[in-house]
């Protein structure tokens, strides 16, 4: 019986996983719109929906608004989860679907609304009004101020404000104009 297991082949075929050993075929069907999480060592207790930060004694709950350090969301059941699991380890997802605590402490959350760490409760998500860093956009709407989950399809990344282009042109238009009314500026102005 030990021979069996010698030459042991896997197979992935869409969301199917196949396990090949001689004379026996073992199969699971696997989702493909779950996780993919990295047990990764954490400093505090953490539960499935925290958003998880690098702190200064090791990964911990995010406790500040558009956390730069933010790593991920824990997750409770992964599709595959990578590296050894322990204690002292927690499921945590960087990127792809995943349910995340909430609360509308900066307004209510809408569908496609981005979200970042909180500032008054930590491992907590709301909706982002300024430039920071996101853990990723909501996929569904949120309006209570009691702490609540909701899907987020996790992207961390860095946002940024579009600048007010209208008050731009709006300045350059009143500077052609402020030049054409003048008739000594006349030429210089339509020189260029």
């Amino acid at each position: 019986m030990d021979h069996l297991f010698s030459r042991v082949v896997i197979l992935t075929i869409a969301s199917l996983v196949m396990v090949l050993v001689p004379s026996y075929v073992f199969a699971q069907e696997v989702s493909l719109s779950g996780s993919v999480a990295q047990n990764l060592e954490v400093a505090e207790t953490v539960e499935p929906g925290d958003i998880v930060a690098l702190g200064d004694d090791g990964i911990k709950k995010s406790t500040s608004a558009y956390d730069g350090q933010m790593v991920g969301v824990v997750v409770e059941f992964p599709v595959i989860s990578l590296g050894e699991k322990t204690a002292n380890t927690a499921a945590v997802l960087s990127s792809g679907v995943a349910q995340i605590k909430v609360t509308n402490s900066a307004g209510a959350i809408g569908q496609g609304d981005l979200i970042t760490s909180s500032i008054s409760t930590a491992g907590i998500g709301q909706k982002a009004t300024a430039s920071g860093f996101v853990i990723g956009r909501a996929l569904s709407d949120y309006d209570s101020a009691d702490i609540g989950k909701i899907s987020v399809m996790v992207n961390l990344t860095s946002v940024g404000t579009v600048p007010n282009l209208g008050g731009l042109l709006e300045r350059l238009l009143s500077t052609f104009l402020a030049g054409l009314s003048n008739a000594v500026n006349f030429p210089q102005v339509l020189r260029y």
